[in-house]
């Protein structure tokens, strides 16, 4: 019986909400298409804005990324709640069947929260094929990612509690919390539980570097935690580790894609220049890409692993030699990068202060659209 819940609670962990990516491949009339996306894809799901938080603390999702939400709702509460079987006598719980299926129900949330974790990492990384596979923007893919971070968390806390309740009931509590496996395991619920307030939209605008630094390290502690959990308690019998495996893989390869990326332009000269109390300017020399790009300055603080996303102006830039003051008279026309950018706080306050800073460039993430070919651009502002 214990195999056979295995199996299932294997499979409910496998289906995922890809499938639906597919649709756009259906050939339709050109103007249908347009006509839903205006009705049923685009617009917020309520109200007149997407992007502008609600009391600063929620995105409306437009009604597409609704229904991806409601079908990763369903898919999680379908998969937690079917599939049990129950037979007595049964070797571990002798004529209590409530005991036993709230084991069932205890492994089942820990195997949904371990299917959901290499998702929830890949949908945050930066080199994800899914962008080609689904076609899925990028704030749909960070939207899928803090909805499956709810579900890991809350399947995270229920495979704790279950077993919390089951172990009070027989009086072994206080023997399995002095175990390894038992400390880990609450190491990693408390990691997940405290990274959903430490994510919230407030922390993230004003302390955006410390937002950075808690995420990732409650999200190590959280993945590190879980597979020492499994390491401790079943030493590989039964494989629930693989799923740690695919976390440390998908997340070494985005880290691995990165560092190539920034190899490819090397250590670059980014050329500052003030072009008002609000906006500078930044050209790079000799650096390649297209999209958007992150760059790394390693000089302009104590954190130089952090990188800063921008848009990519143009990819020529006209270099300006000495001064301050963007000017095009007299520039030179160099290969390169260049990006307009907004100073606020942070980083890009620190920016101001300086001329010519040494930059690292990793670039080439989301599609680049070619505009040569319309006429007439209406751009609004």
């Amino acid at each position: 019986m214990f195999e056979k819940m295995e199996v299932n609670h294997e499979t409910y962990g496998y289906v995922q909400p890809f499938p639906f990516s597919l649709l756009r491949f259906v050939p339709l009339p050109a103007l249908l298409v347009s006509k839903i996306h205006a009705v049923f894809i685009d617009p917020p799901l309520l109200g007149r804005r997407h992007k502008v938080p609600y009391f600063n603390l929620l995105i409306m999702p437009t009604r597409d990324q609704t229904i991806l939400i409601a079908y990763l709702v369903i898919i999680n509460v379908v998969s937690s709640g079917i599939g049990y079987d129950s037979a007595q006598p049964n070797a571990w719980w002798v004529n209590d069947r409530d005991q036993e299926l709230l084991t069932s129900f205890s492994n089942r949330m820990g195997v949904l929260s371990f299917a959901n974790l290499p998702l929830l990492i890949l949908y945050a990384g930066r080199k994800n094929f899914l962008y080609w596979l689904t076609g899925f923007t990028q704030s749909t893919l960070m939207l899928l990612h803090r909805w499956t971070a709810y579900f890991c968390t809350i399947q995270t806390c229920l495979h704790s509690a279950a077993w919390i309740q089951i172990y009070v009931s027989i009086n072994r509590h206080d023997i399995e919390a002095q175990l390894s496996y038992w400390i880990w395991v609450i190491i990693a619920t408390l990691a997940m539980s405290f990274l959903l307030p430490a994510s919230a939209i407030p922390f993230r605008e004003k302390l955006y570097e410390l937002f950075l630094a808690v995420h990732i390290t409650l999200g190590i502690l959280a993945v590190v935690g879980s597979c020492l959990h499994i390491v401790y308690r079943f030493q590989h019998q039964w494989g629930y580790e693989v799923w740690m495996y695919i976390c440390f893989g998908v997340w070494g390869f985005d880290r691995l894609v990165r560092m190539l990326r920034m190899a490819r332009n090397g250590l670059l000269w980014a050329n500052i220049n003030i072009i008002d109390d609000d906006y500078l300017q930044i050209d790079i020399i000799d650096a390649v890409g297209k999209g958007l790009a992150y760059l790394y300055f390693p000089a302009s603080s104590w954190r130089p692993w952090e990188s800063h996303p921008f848009s990519i102006l143009r990819s020529r830039v006209n270099f300006i030699s000495t001064g301050r003051e963007t000017s095009p008279v007299n520039a030179e026309s160099r290969v390169g990068l260049s990006f307009l950018v907004r100073s606020f706080s942070g980083t890009t306050k620190l920016l101001r202060s300086h001329s010519r800073l040494p930059v690292f460039v990793e670039a080439g993430y989301l599609p680049h659209h070619n505009l040569e070919k319309f006429e007439t651009l209406v751009c609004i502002a």
